[in-house]
């Protein structure tokens, strides 16, 4: 399946006044086949697709929750604005994902690796994340699922 900018996930602007594009509904499998497939880190694949009102790219920190709840997927700035650097060890049911050749983070975060950088864009939960997503999504609110 081709990846394009809207087949998997949905985002808003300026989500929840954090200046983060926030958003929510990708695919995990969606994300580790396209890195499989291309050899390409999903967190640069997030940076090509997110872009700014002049058209810019790497301007906007983004951070997508997965469909299940249990990652995100977080472009280059998000890391660099959250202080994550290669550097970060997986701890406390945190695991940082990375490209198996050059142990550099690839841009998905499981759990509470998901957790703690929602936190730091002011995104008390992974609950509130999808709570706010619902609702910014016409006729797809709460009662809805």
């Amino acid at each position: 399946m081709p990846i394009t900018k809207l087949s998997f996930f949905h985002f808003l602007l300026d989500s929840l006044g954090t200046n983060w594009v926030l958003g929510a509904g990708h695919s995990i499998h969606s994300l580790l086949e396209y890195e499989e497939q291309t050899g390409k880190m999903v967190k640069d694949l997030l940076d090509e697709y997110i872009v700014d009102a002049e058209g810019n790219t790497g301007t906007l920190a983004a951070i997508i929750l997965e469909e299940t709840s249990h990652s995100v997927w977080v472009n280059n700035l998000a890391l660099t604005k959250a202080g994550i650097t290669d550097a970060v060890k997986n701890e406390k049911g945190a695991v940082y994902m990375r490209n198996n050749a050059t142990n550099e983070l690839n841009g998905i975060l499981l759990e509470n690796a998901g957790n703690m950088i929602m936190e730091k864009v002011k995104v008390s939960s992974v609950f509130s994340l999808i709570l706010h997503f619902l609702d910014a999504v016409p006729g797809e609110g709460r009662g809805k699922l």
